[in-house]
């Protein structure tokens, strides 16, 4: 057992990996399961051969992390924010695991294959459901929920994080059937009105057009036109995307009825009046924010709308932007920690040519979800990042 451990452990780890990330868009559970297998070869490894590698962004995310838990320490909520923060933690033992693969592009395979396996099977559940006799109907309401495997801005930032891998491939040497993952990514996307995911694919399309336009030539020239002919069908022919973008006869009144109806205004009014007391330490725990939140959001409401206040009530709305977030509970020192994260690849831009255009993606991404508050966005996180980050260090271990 021992000679076959050193023979294969390894590669026992990078397949561990490659099995995870394939059902972290699948499945919430699974990917727990499977941290069992990875952590154990990652153990055996980091004794085997008696290093470890690590990285200034994982370390900096523990750092964050640390901050996190003291604060709350010092208000009494430390087994409370632990809790809170089990997949955060999660997230960064991932991205620990990451980087120690020796395969990465396993890792993508996996990563673009669960992603497209979803799609598959959530637009047959959604054929199911329509044969059933469902109202199909992605502007708005109940049914998303009934019709959508995932939260929707997730199930399309999981899309767009596909097709980052997929241009970069694509951008390595060209293949039929990468294109055509590329295309039911972002057609799917576009069916499914979600916002930030449209305005995130288009911003990708530039992005990669950019980078091959030295190389483009008629067969490209001829591919764009197609692919932008069946995104302009799927956004024209999509009779959801008005209601979604609440779009009226006039700018005023398509403002007037998205501010009505989108929860940010609110939620991110509260967030930066309840900054104005707690701007440099935050508030120091989630235990202790919520509440405030909760209590803000209702006074911000007609008295009279008493259903909109029980709906604002049974939420318990998160700040929606995991920049604000971390500000309210570890202040001005955990902001600046996230920021670096961000920050860092501006200053060595050809170094981290790859890890920029992710960390814009998720930056993106960021500033109108908390992805550290599900295990979905923790994962991902830790898997991505982890897997762009160029650079890692080797460090002794017990020698």
């Amino acid at each position: 057992m021992q000679t076959f451990l050193k023979t294969y452990h390894q590669k026992i780890l990078d397949y561990s990996l490659a099995v995870l990330v394939f059902f972290v868009p699948l499945s919430p559970a699974l990917p727990n399961i499977l941290l069992i297998p990875a952590g154990l070869m990652f153990l055996y490894r980091i004794f085997f051969s008696k290093e470890i590698k690590l990285s200034l962004y994982w370390l900096l995310c523990m750092l964050l992390l640390l901050i996190i838990l003291v604060f709350a320490l010092i208000h009494g909520d430390f087994i409370n924010e632990l809790d809170f923060q089990k997949k955060f933690i999660s997230g960064l033992f991932v991205f620990l695991l990451i980087k120690q693969v020796s395969k990465p592009k396993l890792i993508e395979y996996s990563f673009v294959f669960g992603v497209l396996t979803l799609i598959i099977y959530n637009s047959i559940y959604i054929a199911f459901k329509y044969a059933q006799g469902v109202s199909i109907d992605f502007s708005y309401g109940p049914s998303i929920f009934e019709l959508l495997l995932i939260h929707r801005p997730y199930l399309a930032f999981l899309t767009v994080l596909a097709n980052f891998i997929i241009f970069k491939w694509i951008r390595g040497g060209t293949s039929i059937k990468y294109y055509l993952i590329a295309i039911i990514s972002v057609v799917f996307c576009f069916f499914i009105t979600a916002r930030l995911g449209m305005a995130l694919h288009v911003l990708l399309i530039f992005h990669h057009v950019f980078k091959i336009s030295k190389q483009i030539k008629i067969k490209h020239i001829l591919l764009i036109f197609v692919v932008s002919t069946i995104v302009g069908i799927v956004v024209l022919k999509n009779p959801y995307l008005k209601e979604r973008f609440r779009i009226q006869s006039d700018f005023e009144t398509t403002y007037k009825k998205y501010k009505a109806y989108e929860i940010r205004f609110i939620i991110w009014d509260c967030s930066f009046e309840t900054l104005k007391d707690h701007w440099t330490f935050g508030v120091q725990s989630h235990d202790n924010l919520i509440p405030k939140m909760t209590d803000c959001y209702v006074s911000k409401i007609e008295p009279g709308r008493t259903k909109k206040i029980n709906y604002y009530k049974n939420e318990k709305f998160n700040t929606h932007n995991q920049f604000l977030d971390i500000w309210l509970i570890a202040g001005i020192p955990g902001l600046l920690i996230l920021a670096s994260l961000f920050v860092i690849p501006l200053l060595k831009p050809k170094q981290y040519q790859d890890m920029l255009t992710v960390l814009t993606l998720f930056f993106l991404f960021m500033m109108v979800e908390n992805i550290f508050h599900r295990q979905l966005g923790c994962l991902l996180f830790g898997a991505i990042v982890g897997l762009y980050e160029p650079k890692s260090y080797k460090l002794p271990w017990f020698r």
